[in-house]
């Protein structure tokens, strides 16, 4: 009987081992890393060598994860990268910010953003491709207040009539494509030109 005893003892003791060591694997796997993590990676390795450095394999290597932690968050690298990019937007929205103080009418509003929108576009002509062109807008809008809910530090100097209009009204989303179909011909040739 004392013998039965230890081996139930020692058959709990190796369950709990292995118990542990699971645990332990499952969060080096994925080592709690968030949507916003990636992102921000993304975005780092973006600015230092460009878009096209960008794979879910380095990344998952810089951070010290698998690649399949972040296919948890993204369905691909185009997401992770659109996500990536929502934050050069913030030139754009500083530039809407200040021009607005100066708009009297709805035909300076239409024409200021498109202004700012094109000034923008052919400073940062790879990641407005991508945000305005390659998912046809389809999520713009729910990435934008998906973006700024984890990254609000991005939007701080909005003023109330931008974010009002930005994430509530259609209207102000009809502008901004037809703004971006207005621009897209001319930084495609920008692109190409350069």
């Amino acid at each position: 009987m004392p013998d039965t005893i230890c081996v139930e003892i020692h058959m709990e003791n190796e369950r709990q081992l292995w118990k542990n060591r699971s645990r332990v694997r499952a969060n080096n796997y994925f080592k709690g890393l968030s949507r916003r993590d990636y992102i921000q990676k993304a975005h780092e390795i973006i600015q230092q060598e460009g878009i096209q450095a960008v794979s879910i394999r380095r990344i998952a290597k810089e951070m010290g994860c698998s690649s399949a932690s972040l296919y948890r968050y993204f369905d691909n690298v185009s997401e992770l990268l659109y996500y990536a990019e929502l934050r050069i937007l913030t030139g754009y929205i500083d530039r809407l910010n200040e021009a607005e103080k100066s708009w009297k009418n709805m035909w300076q509003v239409y024409v200021g953003v498109w202004d700012c929108y094109a000034t923008e576009a052919f400073h940062n002509p790879e990641a407005y491709n991508l945000l305005f062109f390659e998912y046809n807008n389809v999520k713009l809008k729910e990435a934008m207040r998906e973006y700024y809910e984890m990254f609000p530090e991005d939007i701080v100097n909005v003023n109330r009539f931008f974010s009002t209009i930005c994430f509530r009204h259609q209207a102000f989303w009809h502008v901004i494509l037809r703004c971006a179909s207005g621009v897209s011909m001319l930084v495609v040739l920008h692109m190409t030109m350069q």
